[in-house]
């Protein structure tokens, strides 16, 4: 928070990026319930959002246990490590599909949107240059 408010003094914060939610420490004693410090962190993200008036993304663990499922590998809420999600305005997944290690298609998955719908979008996955491309080509 004060780092944001330096910046946003110098009128030089347009974006909050976190690299791991699930990191954060927030200073508040919730015993063992690492999943209400995580729950914690992300609202204080908000409060940022909304104090600051800009947009916060914050990156997320997910649980091993998504790699060993057999009958839908794509990911859901629930799978989101020690939680996190109910603050959030919105909640994205980047999903491949792998066939013998090789990525064979690529998705971004929308599972919480407060505003908007939720659904998969289709995108290429440039590994080469470690980038996504819209994978639906409009025709005029």
């Amino acid at each position: 928070m004060s780092r944001c408010e330096i910046l946003a003094s110098a009128g030089m914060l347009d974006m909050v990026c976190v690299d791991s939610l699930n990191l954060m420490k927030s200073g508040v004693d919730f015993g063992r319930r690492t999943d209400r410090e995580t729950d914690y962190c992300a609202g204080e993200l908000k409060n940022i959002a909304r104090e600051f008036n800009v947009p916060v993304w914050a990156a997320h663990q997910m649980n091993r246990g998504i790699e060993y499922r057999q009958d839908n590998s794509k990911p859901q809420l629930s799978d989101l490590r020690e939680g996190g999600e109910q603050p959030a305005d919105g909640v994205f997944f980047i999903h491949h599909e792998m066939k013998e290690e090789e990525i064979t298609g690529s998705s971004l998955i929308c599972r919480k949107q407060r505003n908007g719908p939720v659904g998969e979008i289709p995108v290429v996955f440039m590994k080469s240059k470690f980038k996504f491309e819209n994978a639906v080509v409009i025709k005029l």
